[in-house]
């Protein structure tokens, strides 16, 4: 199975970026499917499920205290390679040691992974237009003030890619959760 580590949003925030999606291909740009709605946090390739379950269970055992991240996403913007994205805003430094760690813990399991893979957004369309034409910015200024609402990053999930006719679905495959909450 091919297998990914993401922080999947809340179920609130996951509805909220499916809105955004929508207005998005509205307004001619081919949104991502929703199954794709999490920030990636590094690729293991194909594993089997034997393997898979016991990186999680490393992932469990070493990452059970890690802290949650309270973040949100910002307004949508264009990169330069024609992808709308939505960066992560709020305790982004926790988002970058969890981000560091996941890769590490696979890595002492024999497992090697691409550190490069991990960015604090979430790709939600793409686009042919250039991106830096005044048609992209009349489209996007409709969602200049637009972010949703703050979630945790609560836990990893383990994420499932599976193919079918020809396109590729992600599901999730295990949750791993952290115990600690965010202090306020």
């Amino acid at each position: 199975m091919m297998l990914s580590a993401g922080f999947l949003p809340s179920e609130p925030v996951i509805e909220e970026l499916r809105e955004l999606t929508g207005r998005l291909g509205v307004m001619g740009m081919t949104p991502v499917p929703p199954d794709h709605l999490y920030v990636l946090i590094t690729r293991f390739g194909n594993l089997t499920e034997d393997v898979g379950t016991r990186l999680a269970r490393a992932l469990a055992s070493e990452l059970a205290d890690a802290p949650r991240a309270e973040v949100r996403f910002g307004a949508p913007r264009m990169t330069v390679s024609g992808e709308v994205v939505v960066g992560l805003e709020g305790d982004l430094e926790t988002v970058w040691d969890l981000a560091r760690a996941v890769p590490m813990i696979a890595e002492h399991r024999r497992l090697y992974v691409d550190r490069r893979v991990f960015r604090p957004e979430l790709v939600l369309a793409s686009s042919t237009l250039d991106p830096g034409s005044p048609i992209v910015e009349r489209l996007l200024a409709g969602t200049a003030h637009w972010s949703s609402r703050a979630w945790e990053t609560d836990g990893i999930s383990l994420m499932r890619t599976r193919w079918q006719a020809g396109d590729d679905r992600s599901e999730e495959f295990l949750f791993i959760p952290f115990s600690e909450r965010v202090s306020s």
